[in-house]
Formats: C-alpha cells, structure tokens, sequence
C-alpha cells in the first residue's frame, strides 16, 4: 500500500487562524471565555520557535538541546495565548503540551514587563488544543497542578479541547469559531481510510462541503468575515477537498465525479472571491488618491473666483477625479473578465475530461467486442 501524503489540514489551520486578528481574538473569547473588544483588542503574535532539552535517551530535562516549533503564541491586550494543533493523540500529550507551554514561555520571556530588579510577576500563557483526528482517548480538557514544593502553593491550568469531529456547521458558524469551517471536513478520513470505495461517505462528503461553502457566501454577505479571510479559508478548502480526491476516494468509487464536480464548483467560488478580493484591494489602494482628490477639490472651491485660471484649475481637479474614477471602473471591468474566463476555463476543461472518459468507455467496448 502507496504512503498517503498528509493533508494541508494542520498547517491550513494555523493559517486561517493568523489570516484576521479580530476573528483571532473573537475565537480567544470563545474558547477561554474573555471578553476583549474585537474592534480595539491589540493582537501581537510572538515568538514560535524554541529549544527542547532532553538527554541521550530523549527524556526532558537533559542538556542536549534540539530545536521545537510551537504552533501560534500570541497576546491580546498583553495577555498571551497558545494553540496547538494535532492530528493524533497519544498518551504523552498532556507532557507535550506542558512541555511546549513552558518553552513558549521562555521563548517570549522579552515581552514580559518587570516589576523591578528584583521582583516580578509571570502569567503563563492561556493554552488550547484543536484535535483534528477523531480519538476516543481525547478529554475535553486537559489538567497541570504547579506546586511550589516551598510553601506547597498550588495552581491549577486547564487546557481546553476543541474535538473538531464533534462541531457542525451551524455551532462553528457563530463569532469565534468560523475560521474552522473549512476543516470540518476531515471528519470523514476515517470512513475513506477504511473504505475508499464508500459511495455513501462520499455523497455525504459532497454534501457537507457543498453546505460549508454555502455558509461562507452567507457569512461574505453578512459582512461577518473579512474578504482576505473568506479567500484562505476558501483556498484551504478547495486543497482539502482535492487532498481527499486523490489520497482517500478511490477512483472506482461511484461517487467520485460527484466529489470532482464538487471541486470545479469551490474553484468557482474561490475565484469569484479572489476577483472580490482584487476589487477590495484595489479601491484601498486608490482611496487615498480620491480622498486626497476631494480634499483638493474642497481647497479649491473655497478659492474659487471670477478669474479664468480658478475655473481652470476647478475643471483639472474634477478630471483628476473622474480619471481616478474610471481606474477603479476599469479594474472591476477587469476583475470580472477574468472571472468569466476562469468559470469558462473550468467548464472546458470539465467537458473535455467528460469527452475524454467517453472516449475511454468506447475503446473499452471498441476492444471487448474485438476479443469477442
């Protein structure tokens, strides 16, 4: 059996994560039940790369340094968080996650404000875990007692668990959980890697990502998630599904032109937000020019006299105006026209693998009625 490639489902997370800070500290909200203020939260996100210490037999506490790479440590309003992202669970998950709280803390031990010379104090950063693989063995949280082995002072940290498996499309619809709707998907890696010739998992499979996009149109229409997020998550979307056609669905499948009509219509979509995106950008872009334009104008108007060069100058600030005008009419003009191109290049190209699998079906016969 061929080793399947791992799919983008990790990494894609903590991009979508990283890709708005203010969905970023709606989803903090949501997991550690805090209240900052999307709209005025400061986001920072901080050092990810660190040392771990073990000895020769890799148990933690050794001198032999390697490196360590956290997922995302960052801090709202000074406060510092930490995700952390799994595909499988294991036993020594509750030593790893402390093991990468601790080091994350070091790692950023330069952000921390000292009271003085010789005093200070130190929070320790707020943890989650997403768990991406379905595992009985996952808790809903996880638990450290510190002690201070001095005065036997305690404290006691829970890391939350987010069960990716267990979410729906309506639960991570609502603000601060949104980010993950792409990856709910991976829900159904199981159902392949067991049987890839499951038609029903697959029409399911069809179903579940025809209804996630859907709710990011709504989601785009509602003003509820920012264009440049809405295209990573789409992008992340359009890779997982194309990651379980050709890693998990088997291409015996009966279901399987149902999953690949499903990947021309997200590429589609994807494209009709990038066109979104595109326009977006490029009115930011030209909206200095045109505020500075009507400022310019307002200026002029207020100078205006009976002389010819006032009205000269009134009539070269409207042409100002109206030439930045016609750029943005131009670039949406040209945001549409590639998008038509794109859907009709998917059409094509959707046609010609149908024609094309016609035309195997007609050899296969062509050669049997020949053996015959």
């Amino acid at each position: 059996m061929r080793k399947r490639k791992r799919l983008i489902t990790h990494e894609g997370l903590i991009q979508v994560l990283e890709s708005d800070p203010q969905e970023l500290v709606k989803f903090v909200n949501a997991i550690f039940q805090t209240n900052h203020d999307p709209e005025t939260a400061e986001v920072k996100f901080l050092q990810t790369k660190m040392q771990q210490f073990s000895d020769a037999q890799g148990t933690i506490g050794g001198s032999m340094a390697t490196d360590l790479k956290a997922d995302l440590i960052f801090s709202v309003n000074g406060v510092i968080y930490q995700i952390e992202v799994q595909t499988q669970h294991d036993n020594t998950m509750l030593v790893r996650l402390v093991e990468y709280q601790l080091n994350g803390l070091i790692a950023n031990l330069h952000e921390l404000q000292l009271d003085s010379k010789h005093k200070t104090s130190i929070s320790l950063p707020q943890m989650a875990l997403i768990a991406i693989d379905k595992s009985d063995q996952v808790p809903d949280f996880y638990e450290v007692e510190y002690i201070d082995t001095h005065t036997q002072g305690k404290l006691v940290q829970k890391f939350p668990v987010i069960k990716l498996w267990e979410q729906s499309v309506q639960s991570l619809s609502q603000d601060g959980k949104k980010l993950m709707l792409p990856f709910l998907i991976n829900r159904y890696k199981k159902a392949f890697v067991k049987n890839p010739k499951d038609e029903q998992a697959a029409r399911d499979f069809v179903k579940d990502s025809r209804e996630i996009s859907d709710t990011l149109n709504k989601l785009a229409a509602e003003h509820r998630v920012s264009s440049k997020s809405l295209h990573i998550m789409r992008m992340a979307q359009v890779a997982l599904t194309n990651g379980f056609l050709n890693e998990y669905i088997d291409k015996n499948n009966p279901a399987r032109k149902e999953v690949e009509d499903m990947i021309v219509f997200e590429e589609r979509e994807r494209t009709k937000n990038s066109a979104d995106l595109l326009i977006e950008q490029g009115k930011a872009e030209l909206q200095p020019i045109v505020k500075g334009l009507e400022q310019t104008i307002q200026t002029l108007l207020g100078k205006i006299q009976a002389s010819e060069q006032a009205r000269k100058k009134e009539k070269q600030a409207m042409r100002l105006e109206q030439q930045a005008r016609e750029k943005v009419m131009r670039l949406e003009q040209q945001a549409r026209e590639e998008t038509m191109r794109l859907e009709q290049q998917a059409r094509e190209e959707a046609m010609q693998k149908q024609i094309a699998e016609l035309q195997a079906q007609v050899s296969a016969k062509t050669a049997k009625n020949h053996g015959s």
